[in-house]
């Protein structure tokens, strides 16, 4: 199953902690035989959280640095590209329904190019709003699910 990870699961590349996420994702999601997915704007996402805290000193620049270089080196995890015409479209589709566009626009990856998608936002967890009835609309059987509940390979 190709798995689009939100860019909460890519913090601890740079040595940042997020609450109730595990270290390390990549193994046990590409261990259960799945395809790890990730958006080009959370790479971006990424870069610019690092970036921000290399310039306070919290995290050194060369662990940002390698953690962006090795998201392109690591051919086993898919990139959406902004460039696929889907992603921009659901992109616009869905912002109406939530209030931060990088958030749409990785939602809109996965609509575009996975099967599932794993995430802590609480807009898109909450499964009686307008954003997961617009999400339906487009793709009916995508997953969406926290890393708590990631989901097992058949």
């Amino acid at each position: 199953m190709r798995v689009l990870l939100d860019t909460t699961y890519l913090l601890p590349l740079i040595g940042v902690e997020a609450e109730s996420v595990s270290r390390d994702i990549l193994a046990p999601l590409k261990k259960e035989g799945h395809t790890p997915v990730i958006s080009e704007i959370s790479v971006f996402e990424l870069l610019a959280k690092g970036s921000k805290l290399a310039a306070k000193a919290v995290v050194p620049s060369e662990r940002v640095s390698l953690a962006i270089q090795s998201l392109y080196k690591d051919k086993s995890i898919n990139r959406v590209s902004l460039k696929n015409p889907s992603v921009a479209g659901y992109t616009i589709e869905l912002r109406p329904h939530h209030s931060d566009t990088v958030d749409c626009v990785i939602t809109a990856s996965a609509l575009a190019e996975a099967e599932s998608i794993l995430t802590e936002d609480k807009t898109l967890l909450n499964a009686n709003t307008q954003l997961r009835r617009a999400i339906r609309k487009i793709k009916p059987n995508l997953k969406i699910t926290p890393s708590a509940h990631l989901p097992k390979h058949k």
